[in-house]
């Protein structure tokens, strides 16, 4: 948990820190970046934690280490606080059983007034941070090298997964086992992604490869029609207009089932793919209402490997998250 991670490593240099449990609401908000881009920040609807710290002058000072980090939006409403994680876990008891109930948090924002403009940019370290000007740091020790590992070599002529792939296949907030209920606090971070924007996740591929299929870890709502990606190269940091269509796959042959699963996008014949990067393109025809998985925080890759687009072709949206994908592949 990164509130926990934070809280230890700054109490460990004698920051006076404490955990926040409460909810994130799930209606985006936008950073400008230059005139044309923004940093799109979202979270998923559900529990989730920060921490706060104690300033003498200031008193308790949120801020979210998932996140925005040095700050948290209006999109934290806090419910508790406490020490450690076991001061604001919930927990219920019934007799002679737990009856089945549900809550529902609904929240509308009018308008956001963001007065925040970000002035530098680095790839490193893998994923963005939102940080004021360092005025003081600690003089790191000096340690001995380590030698970097290699990696084993894929043999030539053996299919191979690779991607962001980890994911809960099943998402569920009650579970009833024999007498017993349970309520499990966990949210669903997943995008609307049939909706009025385009979305599309990049990869790296560092050596010749040949595609045969990319899997998105998506969840079928309903309408009618077809979802299909688009496999192009990278032009000028967003996906460009060359690559390659998968073949449709239509609505009706995705079962209905609970949670998330792979959704398979295969092509007519491999895709042949030069070390570069690449970008998988989500589309879709008719009213089709499908999710599609993601990871806060884009732990996978680069900061800006997560785009969306209204216009079908400006990509001005970086998103903070990592959609969930898998692309089976064969050198």
């Amino acid at each position: 948990n990164f509130a926990h991670l934070s809280i230890a490593l700054m109490r460990a240099v004698g920051i006076p820190a404490r955990i926040v449990g409460g909810i994130s609401l799930k209606k985006p908000w936008k950073v400008p970046v230059g005139k044309k881009t923004s940093i799109v920040q979202s979270m998923g609807q559900g529990g989730h934690a920060w921490v706060e710290v104690y300033y003498p002058d200031l008193g308790w000072l949120p801020y979210d280490p998932q996140q925005t980090k040095e700050f948290t939006s209006t999109r934290h409403i806090k419910q508790t606080q406490g020490l450690d994680s076991e001061d604001i876990n919930d927990s219920w008891r019934a007799s002679p059983y737990l009856p089945e109930y549900s809550d529902s948090i609904e929240a509308k924002f009018i308008y956001d007034s963001i007065a925040l403009r970000p002035t530098k940019y680095a790839k490193k370290p893998r994923s963005y941070l939102l940080s004021s000007p360092f005025i003081a740091r600690a003089t790191m020790p000096e340690r001995p090298p380590v030698p970097e590992k290699k990696k084993p070599e894929v043999p030539k002529g053996k299919v191979f997964e690779f991607g962001n792939m980890e994911f809960p296949s099943l998402v569920n907030i009650y579970k009833v086992v024999g007498d017993k209920g349970v309520r499990i606090l966990d949210k669903e971070t997943a995008e609307y992604v049939t909706s009025r924007y385009v979305y599309a996740q990049a990869f790296e591929v560092s050596k010749p490869i040949k595609v045969y299929k990319v899997s998105l870890a998506m969840h079928k709502f309903g309408g009618d029609g077809t979802v299909y990606i688009d496999l192009v190269k990278d032009r000028r940091g967003r996906p460009g207009f060359i690559g390659q269509r998968s073949l449709p796959v239509f609505l009706e042959n995705i079962k209905r089932r609970p949670g998330y699963y792979w959704v398979d996008f295969s092509f007519v014949e491999p895709v042949e793919l030069t070390p570069g990067r690449y970008w998988i393109v989500l589309r879709h025809s008719g009213d089709v209402i499908m999710n599609w998985f993601y990871i806060p925080g884009n732990p996978y890759g680069e900061p800006d490997d997560t785009r969306s687009t209204q216009k079908g072709y400006r990509w001005e949206d970086i998103l903070n998250y990592d959609f969930v994908f898998k692309v089976t592949a064969k050198r």
